[in-house]
């Protein structure tokens, strides 16, 4: 009966600890919400560069290579909010009905298996709470997006987030996203380009490759298609512009012909891309 009496103390002090330090945290968080203002500066976030280097950047509108919305192409920002956030423009930094599903597939599979994520909940889990998936992380990004919401502009978001995005090994950023691919200015992406932008974001290091070989595998193509199909339906782009973009070729074709030596252009190093599924799960999660 003792050793009874201690194991059931044991217990109950077990469960206490927890539910303090569970209590602990959900006042954390409703009390210590960042001073979201501070985006309109500048803030630091960590990043990783080629061979795993951690380091930090500064990303904000006070930086040298921010780029603004107006200097950036519409197909391309309709490409990023048709792929990775459909209802970026009317819901509240979270999207209810996508967590829903996010919920169902995750317990029906016993693991963080489906992004459900929008661009708000993004920008929050990269400038504040870092990328391990925990639930707790998650509540956070969920309830800290709603705040968010109501302190920025839904440009201020977008901009923020175009300008933040890991799109390769080392890049960060549109500005240099879309030099490092296409060799022009952010304002002069095409549709389709912006659609090829897009489809890296949820695995950027692993889809580099696409465009080291200028070649997509099948998978890769039926998703760029998709992320057309999708602005055409938001009204990004009309019948004519839906068309010519299906058509459009991402990179000139190569040469055959054995070319004269030159030197190696610095290139970043890749990892082996795996094969893709059509269970492929897109919005950071």
């Amino acid at each position: 009966m003792e050793k009874l009496s201690r194991l059931t103390l044991a217990i109950l002090f077990s469960c206490f600890i927890l539910l303090a330090a569970g209590a602990a945290l959900i006042i954390e968080t409703f009390t210590k919400v960042p001073d979201f203002t501070e985006l309109r500066g500048q803030v630091k976030i960590p990043i990783e560069l080629p061979g795993e280097v951690k380091s930090f950047r500064m990303i904000g509108p006070q930086t040298a290579r921010w780029v603004p919305l107006s200097q950036i192409s519409v197909q391309a920002m309709g490409a990023v909010v048709s792929s990775e956030d459909t209802s970026f423009f009317s819901n509240e930094g979270v999207d209810y009905h996508e967590l829903r599903e996010s919920l169902k597939k995750d317990l029906e599979t016993g693991r963080f298996a489906r992004g459900a994520s929008t661009l708000t909940q993004q920008v929050i889990k990269n400038v504040y709470l870092g990328q391990e998936k925990t639930l707790w992380r998650k509540f956070k990004e969920f309830f800290w997006a709603q705040k968010m919401a109501k302190v920025l502009s839904k440009s201020e978001v977008l901009a923020f987030y175009l300008n933040m995005a890991e799109w390769g090994p080392g890049l960060y950023g549109i500005k240099d996203a879309a030099n490092h691919y296409f060799n022009r200015s952010p304002a002069e992406l095409t549709a389709k380009q912006g659609a090829f932008l897009a489809l890296l974001l949820p695995s950027p290091k692993k889809y580099h490759s696409y465009f080291k070989n200028k070649k997509l595998s099948p998978w890769a193509q039926s998703r760029l298609e998709k992320i057309l199909k999708i602005m055409l339906s938001m009204k990004f782009l009309d019948e004519t512009e839906y068309e010519t973009a299906l058509q459009e070729q991402l990179w000139e074709v190569r040469d055959l012909a054995p070319a004269p030596a030159t030197p190696p252009a610095p290139s970043f190093p890749e990892p082996e891309i795996l094969e893709e599924s059509e269970e492929e799960t897109f919005g950071n999660d």
